[in-house]
């Protein structure tokens, strides 16, 4: 029973983690689109490591293994899905089934971008990791000396990066009376405002546990465009997707 319960994971990270438009390959340097150029935004650049060849037998195997196990998966025609595996660069197995736009009857294809939730996690840590390498910020570097008003003088970049800064989730605090109206959309801004304004305590003293909480990766991304001078969208979009080809992926 563990160990379907463990293939099940692994299936929904396949399917959550799937980005269209990643898996072009060749890319170089020379390819960067001409409108970014080299200056004080840091950028990703391409993988430039050969990889080695996959043995033909292995991955005639490996994906009659999968094409079995995802089988039941893809038996329902009602069945949104969006699927690729690869090992070393080769697509060992891909697949798509659903309608990705209702209105236009358009099925789901390799180019369809997927809400990938909270994998974009990795995403945001790697643009905040690029300003690091850029010497734009610190790891060690109090978040009080970028974000003006912000109240925890203990909290750093790395403390929100690995879920130890001890904040609380936004989720749950803006459920309290009086902290936030329900009925409107909260934004990442209006987080650090709250922050500002509601006295909202810690959920425990900085870097004493881990706790994963979305609120850390919010105020990064507000430390993002602080440091840029752009939008959290615009800014991936300038220093991750376009430059490593992602033409299928955006901040939605």
């Amino acid at each position: 029973m563990a160990s379907k319960k463990y293939l099940s994971y692994i299936l929904l990270f396949f399917l959550i983690l799937q980005i269209p438009g990643c898996s072009r390959q060749d890319k170089s340097e020379e390819s960067i689109p001409t409108e970014i150029e080299e200056g004080d935004l840091p950028l990703m650049r391409p993988n430039t490591v050969k990889y080695a060849a996959v043995d033909p037998g292995y991955m005639q195997t490996k994906k009659a293994s999968i094409e079995h196990f995802c089988d039941k998966y893809f038996r329902s025609e009602n069945s949104n899905l969006s699927l690729l595996v690869a090992k070393n660069g080769h697509v060992i197995y891909e697949r798509y089934q659903g309608i990705g736009n209702r209105e236009t009857d358009t099925p789901i294809a390799k180019e369809t971008p997927i809400h990938i939730a909270s994998v974009s996690k990795v995403l945001t840590a790697t643009a905040v990791l690029l300003l690091v390498n850029k010497k734009k910020i610190e790891l060690d570097q109090k978040v009080n000396t970028i974000l003006d008003n912000f109240p925890y003088p203990e909290i750093t970049v790395q403390t929100l990066l690995n879920h130890r800064s001890g904040l609380r989730n936004y989720a749950y605090f803006t459920e309290d009376k009086g902290v936030w109206d329900r009925s409107k959309t909260l934004t990442n801004q209006d987080v650090l405002n709250l922050f500002a304004e509601k006295d909202i305590q810690l959920e425990s003293p900085t870097d004493r546990r881990f706790a994963y909480c979305n609120t850390n990766y919010a105020v990064l991304a507000l430390i993002i465009e602080k440091i840029t001078g752009l939008s959290y969208p615009e800014a991936m979009r300038q220093m991750i997707f376009q430059p490593l080809g992602m033409y299928n992926t955006y901040v939605f």
